[in-house]
Order: C-alpha cells, then structure tokens, then sequence
C-alpha cells in the first residue's frame, strides 16, 4: 500500500447551509475532511421529518468522513460506494435503536479530490455540477420518479423541472431496499479556474442552471464564501420552499501531481534505468577526455559553462492602492507557452511590460498577495489584478520567469491614510467611503489545449455512470416491493418497472 501526501494548495472548499425560508428546521448537512484517501466533500439531504431528517444527515456525513479517515483505498472509486454503503448502515442502525426515528433516510452527493483527480458518486437527487469557462454541465444524474420519465421518453428534462411528482425519489440511504451508490468510472481532470458545485435540492429546484451558472461564474467579483451566500440568497428569492445546502470545491491552479500509475515497483526500475544512464554517460565523457586528442581551452570553457538566466529586478516604487488592488494585470497570451505581461498600478500612473514569459510561472507569498485572473482568455489576453491580502503589509515582491531571465516585481504599498475627524464647524465630504474588494487566492496554471467540455463531459457520464457491485444485506431480497418513506403517501407510478423503488422526499 502506498499512499502519496499532498498539501491540496491548488484548490479551495467552502461551504454554507440554510434553513431556507419554509422549512421549521434544517434536514440538510454536509461536511468535508482533508484523509487518506483524499480531501472529501459531501452534502446530504434528510427526510423522515424534522427530527429524523436532520438526524439521517448528520449521521451519514459522519459516518461517511469517519470511514474515509480510518481505511485507505488503492481506488478512490471503491472507496466512495463502500463509504455510502457503511452511511446506510450507520442509519438502519439508528432506527433500530430509536423506533422513533424509523423511515429517516438521507440522499447524498460525495466528491474526492486526489492525486490532482475528481472522483464523484451518488444516491438520490442531490447534484454536483462543474462549472468550466463559464459554462455549466450537470455530472450526476437523479434518482428519482422524473427522471426515469426522461429516460423512458415520457416527458422532457424542462417538463420535469415543473412536474408534480419532481421531489419523489427512487433511491436513499436508511431503507432496507437501497441500490448501490453511482459511481461515476472515469475521473476528472480538473484545469485551472474550474469551480465543482455540490448541492441539495433545496438549490437546484429553486434555481435555474443558468443562474448558478453566472453566479459561480463571478470569480473575478466575488470571493468564493460570497458566492455561495449568493446562490443561497437567490434560492430564496425563488421561494426557499426547501433547505438549501451549497458546498464548493474550487481549483485555483491546474494541479500537477505523479500520473496515478507510477507505484513504486516503477520508480525503482526508473531509478536503476537512469542510474545505468548516468554511468555510462560519465565512461563516455572519461574516455573522450583521456584520449580525444587536444581541444581548444576556450571552446572547452565555454561548453563547460552551465546556462544561467539573468536576473532583473524591477521596482515600481511607492504605489497607493485603490481599496486593496495594487497591481493590474494584461497578459497577451498568443499561440504559445510564452507571452507579453503588461502590468501596471491601479491608478495607471506606472506601466511597463516583459516579454517572453511563460505565464504560469507566477511566484508570490501567498501570505501578503493574492494573483486573480480570467480562466479564460478574452481576444488573446488574460487580464488580472494583484491584492494585498494583508493591510498591515508595507512591500512585498512576486517573480515573472521567462525562458533566459527571472523578473522580480518590487512593491512598496502606501495606503491611503484615514480620514482625519471632522472639525465642529467643518463641512463634511461627500467622498464615499471606499470598501475593500472581496479577494480570492488564485495559483496561475498553465492553459491547456482548446477541447469541447461539453462532449467530453456527456461522455464521462454516458460512460461513467457505473456502479460499484454491491452485496445485498444478509436477509433481505432484492424485491420488487415498492415502499415509500413516511412524508407522504406515494401512488404506485403508471407504467414504470415493477422493481422500482419510490419514495416521497418532501
């Protein structure tokens, strides 16, 4: 077994759940834990009631991060159906124990991050959605009465979003009858500036995909915690009808992490093979140094000579920020790896350029400054600004790298100072207060090639929504009995499968 560290600086998650405006109390729960077997984020929704609901979801996250902390897996896939399959027991139990709380049960959405890939599983109608360059895609696909009417062709995916029976769901955790978690197969690579979005219901039925689209969307205008209030505050303008439970995983960097398949038998044959290179690359340049005749010293010198880039530092000097933008930022980006940066201050008092940089190779103390710019770039450019993150700061430096020099950018801050008190017989100004701008730290990662995300992503899940093979609890059969948790009564569905399984969620 073989487990790699990671520190996950490349990506961010942040989380907020709310009541909502009917509900009398919050079923929703989530939660999220840094394990060995990657960084987990999950978000579950309760139903049984208030108390059972709200019991049902918080006993499946726990239960969920616990197992997830306690066992390694090889295969994060694996690791995601039997860490919903141990929350569904953790429920069963508790019913059993508290005949009160029987007909409690929970869905649940459940994303790892590891070795620099996304893997996602489900149960329920709980989503996770990517947004990527500002387009939105849906991964998960609900277990519900709607959405088999969409399968079977009955009614549309727009018929369902409106459709009376749209919160009765065909799989939970908590009942006896669950079918194994969906797993989706191939993970995902995820790029720089890719936001993934887990959420209940309680989001996804009040607000439409273009909304969340556009709000998510805002990186460059809002930081993430302040997106996802936002998403929360347009539930409700939708009616709040449900709790509503937002979690955000975001990549401020594309990662750069071993491929998946190294394990150490090839490291080993790696280090023998480049160790026998070495050798014999060192006998070689011996025997040519003992008998290849005279050489000229100075070509001798000069061969010798290792590269070494320049090194140019470049100070702007005292800049006075507007709020806490310093630094604004226009990269050209062209064709290639390499670019023109433009930078200036953000009373446009100073401007100089580089040219030749390679972009991504941005260096900065994420503890005194933080880098945010356009995931995507707009006629050939990425615009971004530089923020202090820290007013106490007074100077701080960042690193452009180009191929032959290394640019160091020198910024002395002077911020405005306070307004001195207003005298008695003074009038006062009408200058409005300048409120600092929500910043978000970002790592600047490398653009990869042009691709149809939407193609690709019907494809992972066209051919990803396999299931990790579960074992049927000891004594119960894998009926066709239709049961329905305690809310509300269920009619049997006209013209479905005899084995589905349907439960009213609210």
């Amino acid at each position: 077994m073989s487990m790699k560290t990671d520190d996950y600086s490349y990506c961010q998650v942040i989380g907020i759940t709310d009541r909502g405006l009917k509900r009398a109390a919050n079923e929703d729960w989530l939660g999220e834990r840094k394990t060995p077997n990657g960084w987990v984020a999950v978000v579950c929704d309760g139903m049984g009631g208030h108390v059972g609901g709200a019991a049902a979801s918080h006993i499946a996250v726990e239960a969920i991060l616990d197992f997830l902390s306690s066992e390694y897996f090889e295969d994060p896939r694996i690791a995601i159906g039997r860490a919903i399959d141990t929350a569904n027991a953790a429920i069963q139990r508790k019913a059993m124990r508290e005949p009160e709380l029987q007909g409690m049960g929970s869905t649940c959405v459940l994303l790892i991050v590891r070795d620099g890939k996304v893997y996602i599983g489900h149960v329920g109608d709980s989503r996770i959605y990517l947004i990527r360059d500002h387009r939105i895609h849906q991964l998960t696909k609900d277990h519900s009465y709607v959405q088999m009417l969409v399968d079977m062709g009955e009614i549309t995916p727009e018929q369902a979003e409106h459709h009376p029976r749209k919160n009765e769901i065909t799989n939970a955790l908590g009942i006896p009858q669950m079918q194994p978690a969906t797993v989706m197969q191939n993970p995902i690579d995820p790029q720089a500036g890719d936001c993934f979005l887990l959420c209940s219901d309680g989001l996804s039925g009040m607000v439409d995909a273009k909304t969340i689209e556009h709000v998510v969307s805002q990186q460059m205008q809002l930081s993430a915690p302040d997106r996802a209030a936002k998403l929360v505050e347009k539930a409700k303008e939708g009616g709040g009808l449900d709790n509503i439970t937002v979690q955000l995983v975001e990549f401020g960097a594309t990662p750069v992490i071993a491929s998946a398949d190294e394990t150490p038998v090839t490291r080993k044959w790696w280090f023998w093979t480049m160790l026998v290179v070495l050798i014999c690359a060192i006998a070689a340049f011996a025997c040519v140094f003992l008998f290849g005749g005279e050489k000229d010293e100075n070509q001798a010198e000069t061969a010798a000579m290792p590269a070494v880039k320049t090194e140019q530092t470049i100070n702007l000097g005292y800049l006075k920020p507007q709020s806490d933008t310093v630094l604004l930022l226009s990269i050209n980006t062209g064709n290639s790896d390499t670019s023109t940066v433009i930078f200036r201050d953000a009373n446009n008092g100073y401007q100089n350029s580089i040219e030749n940089v390679a972009w991504r190779n941005v260096h900065y103390d994420n503890g005194k400054i933080s880098v945010n710019y356009d995931a995507m770039p707009v006629n050939g450019k990425i615009n971004g600004v530089v923020r202090v993150a820290n007013k106490n700061v007074k100077a701080f430096s960042f690193k452009f790298e180009s191929a032959d020099c290394i640019y160091t950018i020198e910024v002395d801050v002077d911020y405005p100072q306070p307004k001195p008190a207003v005298a008695p017989n003074s009038k006062p100004s009408d200058k409005k207060k300048e409120t600092p701008a929500s910043s978000r730290s970002h790592r600047v990662g490398k653009k990869p090639a042009e691709k149809d995300i939407a193609q690709e992503i019907d494809t992972i899940v066209q051919k990803g929504d396999s299931v990790i093979q579960k074992a049927v609890p000891v004594g119960q059969k894998a009926d066709s009995a239709v049961s329905s948790l305690p809310r509300d009564s269920v009619a049997t569905a006209p013209a479905l499968p005899t084995d589905t399984l349907s439960s009213k969620k609210h």
